[in-house]
């Protein structure tokens, strides 16, 4: 299938490969992205993940820190775990590129979906189309998939390159 062909293709070129499934018995509204993180955790530099344990300890326990944070209310504190998790993520995506996928979405419940609002400007998504294979929207799909692309190959060699060493050997 698709997924496991992608498994493949970034396990060959040694591109961490985060897997959280939803089941259609059901889980924990966060289970799917939980396991998926949590793969992330072994990838993921000290000197990154440290200073963010006591904050993303709220959504993993497994890498809860002392001391706890304190916060005025749940908004505050889901504010917090967002921007702790984007922090993880982008600084890690700038050390080196991986996959984080989520399989079976089609099976998760609505507390696993919660839409947010990216107040940052971390990720680009991709709207609703006004009808099926909308111009715009699949110009938007292919720029958001060349730029996903050029992250997950930004250290692998260009065709040229590829030749040149192929050639040399």
């Amino acid at each position: 299938d698709l997924r496991k062909e992608l498994e493949l293709d970034a396990r060959n070129l040694d591109v961490p490969f985060a897997l959280g499934q939803c089941r259609a018995e059901g889980l924990s509204a966060r289970a799917p992205v939980e396991q998926a993180l949590r793969a992330l955790v072994p990838v993921t530099p000290a000197a990154l993940l440290e200073p963010l344990r006591p904050v993303l300890g709220l959504l993993l326990p497994g890498l809860a820190a002392a001391p706890r944070p304190a916060f005025r209310d749940a908004s505050e504190e889901k504010i917090a775990v967002f921007e702790a998790l984007a922090r993880w993520l982008r600084g890690l995506a700038e050390l080196c590129p991986f996959v984080l996928c989520l399989e079976d979405l089609h099976w998760a419940d609505s507390a696993t979906l919660v839409r947010g609002e990216d107040r940052f400007g971390y990720f680009e998504l991709e709207p609703a189309p006004a009808y099926d294979l909308a111009p715009e929207a699949i110009a938007c799909h292919q720029r958001v998939r060349d730029q996903r692309m050029a992250i997950l190959m930004r250290d692998a060699p260009q065709s040229s390159e590829a030749g040149h060493a192929a050639t040399a050997m």
